[in-house]
């Protein structure tokens, strides 16, 4: 009624939402230019969502058809429920524009410097879960996942609108604003088709330094300014707030321009069409509930003059959108709309015309047929749309789009394979005749088929990577594709790649594909007699650790006889004895024991023998191997020797039985007196709630300060600290009880339990800091809840989820040490609002330590990029006295990725070398044997949003040179093992691509090198490669 208030008690339009007071819960609930309801629901999901009136699915989160973070559509009344796309994380706000064209931005598990933006296609799979080893951390490298059209990178991202005004400046028409919390920016992002998705250009438009400024959302006003909604809070995320009193409005318009309260006058036709063509969405609103209050008719005759002529594309688009209601509203109405599609030469309301022939079903066969553009974005849409078509006709209807499909079309390609998930007669049945449509082994097949994936592509596969002309890129390609094929003749082929004499990282890839497969219990490839055969011939090769690794991984008993003559081999490399000795852990049987037993009473394998006899202490149940594995570990705590009493202390802490051996070591004052500060520490934070629990009392934290005598955080934070003591505090965490670097990276160093807090500076106020040391349960983000498994043997464990596979999850405690537990084995689970990171932490700083600490937390404001792909050249001679590394070769003195070159063994070319998961490239892998005492080159491109300083982070085995863009920035001449951070020389970085240029060298092995890249603003990896 006008007085700004609700006009009478809320009524339930729908229910089913997980999450209460959740920030993963459901969001951004707004009207479309159809009338209809869109929102969005974040990674908590749904229970039992349906329909208003009851008719339609029923939706639950599940690992299916219904999963994580999701997009959905109904009426307004609720009705005609419709899930629009899934499996996205924390989904915020979805953005519709007035063709129909819908984008939302995606957050990131926290640290990983993934958030995106997204086109949303109906049917999508936007890829979150699962969670496993071996993936990326959306799996864009799987098949059927739509990818980002735009990473975002560190954020907390929110509010997103498409900006259809005319106020602002002629680049903001059309595209979209975004806000995000967490960095405290506005961006525009300027959307350019690409095929039948988008290539997108970033600006930030509105930054602010003041730590509570706290974006939320950002809308178009009716005046065509912009609102942005400020939470106005010290900390984002984990469902936490430190203000729940304030928040702030702020405007966005040119300078001078005074803000107008608009005129609305919805009871005329002039009236209703003024509001129609209003930049904000809520008085078009207005609109859209005045035509439905009059007939179809008379609604269709007020919109017409809207819908053609003249009038901006995005008015005649919402017009017709209105003129299809009408006709849904009254089929036997002469609405005409078909005749106002004509001639669309805007690609944009030709693709809105596919969308309203969906939305009208057998009403909206002709739309689209006089439709004069047919580009790949009507085609995207038409083949979402394939499920209208009859079974008969849908194979024919979907191949002659493949057909048109261009092989660089990546989203029209994801749209064939969401078509394909749904074909009525199944996926597989469908793609059936793929290779007699398309029987030569083109581009475009090539495209297609790694994307679909039809019955018989493992053998294409393995021909096509027997040519010889492939380039090393187009090799990976094939190979990474063939690897995650599930099918028993991928499997093979896979096996096969392992073996061959292809490159280093494809073999190593290969590897770590079986070796995923080998985990899971009912996979044909464990049984198949390819598998030991392989095993045979990489032990026979001189490959003896991937042997290892597969026995291991694989339980492969036939083979204990292999990985036992290693273990025991005094001549053996300590590296592939160590791994041997692990190995027999894994395998688990008694003779396995029996090889532990001994090999923990000699010198060079007493240790990891020590740590494998840990893994026949499983749970509570003493089975016979259990009961000697422990009496042993026992024998080696009360003995004498001080290298393997610590070690298998720290074994024992780890498990269970051990952790109620060494308390009641403890009661009894038998524990030695250099072992308690170890032991305690793994104990207070066992996976083993029994454990956890008793240890806390009988194990206290040594204490300097009692938390509840503090000030409160706001006063905390008023206080200047000093960063040095606080820098050496984090530093010394690593084996300190404090244990801060044990579980957060910083600058690429740290653990990996808790999220990386390389930009936690950006992110976070002073008093969010204090909060999150002081109440660590306060706000936790939803992929760093306690995970409680309660098993089918009684026992209690929890941790973070860090894998779940249909045979089991794995959970990761604070020590680090993963838990892994048989699905079959699971009586009970659930989440805990108690933080993994312990409470009690605080105790061991004094008051001014506690502020030295944050005071450096407050300084890490800068984002760490690693690159996925480098170019390398070598080897070439290194000779005496490190002469080579003196000689400037012809790469140092020009990048000419064509040549080759005469190099120590023969002739050399450029080629694609990738780091492994945890950075390293291993150049000994590389070369093999002909590495030694020689030189090589190594080039990255790297593209920065802006000119800035950074820093870069190496550490290299041997020597090494660096250039940036030119300028020498590093040199190094001693022969040292690499590790990350041995260096961090400042560089500058120019607005655009970037050339670092490595030079090192190598005496004898191990060979490889650690790079990073630091900077404030983010950094890309150049698209093309060097």
């Amino acid at each position: 009624d006008g007085d700004g208030k609700a006009d009478g008690p809320p009524e339930k339009l729908l229910s089913g939402f997980n999450g209460i007071d959740h920030d993963h819960g459901i969001h951004g609930v707004f009207v479309g230019p159809d009338g209809r309801l869109y929102f969005s629901v974040g990674d908590a999901g749904v229970r039992g969502l349906k329909a208003s009136d009851g008719k339609g699915k029923s939706f639950t989160s599940n690992s299916t058809d219904c999963r994580a973070g999701t997009i959905w559509r109904c009426d307004a009344d609720g009705k005609n429920l419709e899930l629009i796309a899934h499996n996205f994380r924390n989904n915020y706000m979805p953005a519709l524009d007035s063709f129909g064209e819908l984008f939302i931005s995606d957050n990131d598990d926290d640290g990983n410097m993934q958030t995106r933006i997204c086109l949303v296609m109906k049917g999508g799979n936007y890829g979150y879960h699962p969670r496993g080893p071996g993936q990326t951390h959306w799996h864009e490298e799987m098949p059927g996942i739509v990818p980002k059209i735009l990473r975002t990178g560190f954020g907390s991202p929110t509010g997103l609108a498409v900006y259809e005004g005319s106020l602002l400046p002629e680049k903001f028409r059309g595209q979209l604003l975004h806000a995000d919390a967490g960095p405290r920016q506005i961006r525009l992002y300027q959307l350019k088709a690409q095929g039948a998705g988008y290539a997108v250009d970033r600006e930030d438009i509105v930054q602010s330094k003041d730590t509570w400024f706290r974006p939320s959302d950002v809308q178009v006003a009716p005046d065509g300014s912009v609102m942005i909604a400020d939470w106005c809070d010290p900390g984002v995320g984990g469902h936490g707030m430190g203000d729940t009193q304030r928040g702030r409005i702020f405007r966005l318009a040119p300078k001078g321009s005074k803000y107008t309260k608009a005129k609305v006058d919805v009871s005329t036709g002039e009236g209703i069409r003024e509001a129609l063509i209003s930049p904000a969405k809520s008085v078009r609103w207005m609109a859209i509930d005045a035509l439905h209050q009059m007939s179809a008719q008379d609604a269709a005759a007020t919109l017409k003059p809207l819908a053609s002529g003249n009038n901006p594309a995005w008015v005649k688009a919402r017009a017709r959108w209105m003129l299809a209601d009408c006709m849904i509203r009254d089929p036997q109405a002469d609405i005409g709309l078909a005749g106002l599609l004509d001639g669309m030469e805007d690609s944009r309301l030709a693709t809105q015309a596919e969308r309203l022939r969906h939305w009208l079903g057998e009403k909206g066969v002709s739309l689209v047929a006089k439709k004069s553009e047919s580009g790949p974005m009507v085609l995207r849409e038409a083949v979402l749309n394939l499920t209208d078509k009859p079974a008969t006709e849908y194979a024919g209807a979907f191949y002659k789009a493949a057909q048109a499909a261009q092989a660089d079309d990546l989203f029209l390609i994801k749209a064939l394979a969401i078509a394909a998930d749904q074909a009525p007669m199944g996926k597989e049945k469908l793609l059936e005749s793929f290779f007699q449509v398309f029987p030569n082994w083109d581009s475009k097949a090539e495209a297609l088929a790694l994307e679909l994936r039809p019955p018989g592509l493992g053998s294409r596969l393995a021909m096509a990577l027997a040519n010889p002309q492939l380039t090393e890129e187009q090799r990976n390609k094939l190979a990474s594709v063939l690897a995650t094929d599930d099918s028993l003749e991928a499997g093979k082929a896979t096996l096969e790649l392992l073996l061959s004499n292809a490159p280093e990282s494809l073999r190593k890839m290969a590897l770590e594909k079986v070796s995923i497969r080998l985990q899971k219990s009912n996979d044909a490839l464990r049984k198949d007699s390819s598998l030991l055969a392989t095993v045979d011939s990489l032990a026979k090769t001189g490959r003896q650790a991937d042997a290892i690794n597969l026995i291991a991984i694989g339980q492969l008993n036939d083979r204990l006889d292999l990985v036992r003559e290693v273990a025991q081999g005094a001549k053996q490399p300590a590296e592939l004895r160590g791994l041997a000795v692990g190995a027999l852990g894994r395998i688990g049987t008694a003779e396995a024991l029996e090889s532990l037993l001994k090999l923990s009473e000699e010198e060079g394998t007493d240790l990891f023998a020590i740590k494998a006899m840990g893994d026949f202490l499983p749970d509570n149940r003493i089975a016979p191997l259990a009961q000697r594995a422990l009496n042993a570990l026992k024998g080696i705590v009360e003995g004498s020797n001080i290298g393997r009493r610590s070690a298998a202390a720290e074994t024992l802490a780890g498990t269970f039985l051990g952790g109620r051996y060494l308390i009641g070591q403890q009661k009894a004052g038998k524990l030695p007196a250099a072992l308690i500060p170890q032991v305690g520490r793994i104990i207070r934070n066992s996976s083993f709630a029994d454990v956890r629990r008793e240890g806390t009392a009988v194990f206290p934290a040594p204490g300097k300060l009692d938390p509840k005598k503090l000030p409160s955080s706001g006063e905390l934070a008023k206080r200047q600290g000093k960063v040095a003591n606080g820098q050496k505090l984090w530093e010394a965490s690593v084996k300190s009880d404090l244990q801060c670097a044990r579980c957060h990276l910083v600058g690429g160093q740290g653990g990996r339990i808790g999220p990386d807090l390389s930009l936690i500076g950006v992110k976070a106020s002073r008093e969010n800091l204090y909060d999150s040391i002081l109440q660590p349960g306060k706000a936790i983000a939803d992929q760093y809840l306690t995970h409680v498994v309660t098993t089918t043997k009684g026992q209690t464990l929890s941790g973070l989820l860090v894998e779940e596979t249909p045979e089991g999850l794995t959970l990761r405690d604070a020590n680090g040490k993963d838990q892994r537990i048989a699905k079959g084995d699971v009586e009970e689970r659930g989440k805990s609002q108690e933080s993994i990171m312990p409470a009690n932490l605080v105790a061991y700083l004094s008051e001014d330590d506690l502020v030295d600490l944050v005071e450096y937390l407050t300084t890490l404001r800068t984002a760490l990029f690693t690159p996925e792909r480098l170019k390398i050249i070598g080897p070439f001679e290194n000779g005496e006295a490190d002469a080579g590394f003196d000689r400037e070769y012809q790469p140092e003195k020009v990048r000419d990725y064509s040549a080759s070159y005469l190099g120590k063994h023969g002739t050399v070319a450029w080629k694609t070398i990738r780091p492994a998961g945890n950075g390293y490239i291993d150049l000994q892998a590389h070369y093999h044997d002909k590495g030694t005492e020689s030189v090589s080159y190594l080039v990255a491109k790297v593209v920065s949003a802006e000119d800035q300083p950074g820093s870069l982070i190496i550490g290299a085995d041997d020597c090494s040179k660096v250039w940036v863009n030119g300028l020498k920035v590093h040199e190094d001449r001693g022969h040292n093992a690499a590790s990350p951070g041995m260096f961090k020389p400042g560089i500058r970085l120019k607005k655009g691509t970037n050339e670092i240029l490595i030079k090192i060298n190598n005496g004898g092995h191990p060979h490889g090198l650690y790079l990073t890249i630091q900077a404030e603003k983010e950094l890309k990896e150049e698209p093309a490669g060097p």
